[in-house]
């Protein structure tokens, strides 16, 4: 007789996963099929200064982006030649280099910079939110989604946002 068993973050199946990554993908790039070439150009940098925002779930230039490229350079060799800007992919003066812009939307179409790009959300992303939400006994796939989506937007949970909440984490009691 089968058991049926709830979906719990800690037991997540690939197709849970891949759900919850492509409900990101409709929140960060308005398409359920993975974009990696997304290029957004927002003022959302510290002191509202404008940063380039990029990739399949949208990785900024004050978080992740710098550390995506090198991960990229070390996999393609100089496939596509980011050259200088690996070092400085953090500038946000690079909202108006225009070379730097096309580098990115050339390398959006390589395999390798695809399957860099979904290493990277999955460790620089995915894995600390998971171990967030185990660690605060959080169960739900939903939950799931929720934490994803600040760790992608805010690097983690933000203490302001969570003490807004009456409710408790679940690790606390909460429900």
């Amino acid at each position: 007789m089968p058991v049926d068993i709830k979906p719990s973050i800690s037991n997540l199946s690939n197709e849970l996963k891949h759900k919850i990554l492509t409900v990101i993908s409709v929140f960060e790039t308005g398409r359920k099929v993975f974009d990696y070439g997304k290029l957004t150009i927002l003022p959302d940098a510290p002191n509202s200064q404008k940063q380039i925002t990029w990739g399949k779930l949208q990785t900024t230039q004050s978080s992740g982006l710098k550390q995506l490229l090198q991960k990229y350079d070390l996999k393609a060799g100089r496939k596509i030649d980011f050259g200088k800007y690996l070092s400085i992919a953090n500038k946000l003066e690079l909202v108006n280099d225009e070379h730097f812009l096309q580098l990115l939307n050339e390398s959006a179409k390589d395999p390798i910079m695809q399957q860099t790009q979904d290493e990277f959300f999955d460790s620089y992303y995915f894995a600390p939110a998971k171990k967030w939400a185990l660690q605060n006994g959080f169960t739900l796939p939903l939950s799931m989604l929720v934490i994803l989506d600040s760790f992608i937007h805010s690097g983690g949970m933000r203490n302001f946002l969570i003490n807004r909440f009456s409710e408790e984490r679940p690790i606390n009691g909460g429900n």
